[in-house]
């Protein structure tokens, strides 16, 4: 029953809104500009850097402070 309902969450998420659309309706999706794909693009590929940096760093066994700490200290 609660496996049945985990699925479902996803399905139901997704359903009410157009894919595609940015997360706006439809209606705006004719407006959307090669130029607002490009700078989402960006800011995307910005997070996911960021995010795997965070990772290795975290695999590695150290935080951002602790680098933070080293890089001042070398310099």
């Amino acid at each position: 029953m609660l496996l049945r309902c985990l699925l479902n969450i996803p399905s139901r998420a997704t359903r009410h809104r157009p894919r595609g659309s940015g997360g706006k309706g439809t209606e705006n999706r004719n407006m959307w500009s090669e130029q607002d794909e490009v700078r989402i693009t960006r800011e995307n590929n910005q997070k996911r850097k960021i995010c795997t940096a965070a990772a290795k760093m975290k695999r590695l066994g150290r935080t951002c402070e602790e680098r933070g700490v080293n890089e001042m200290e070398s310099l």
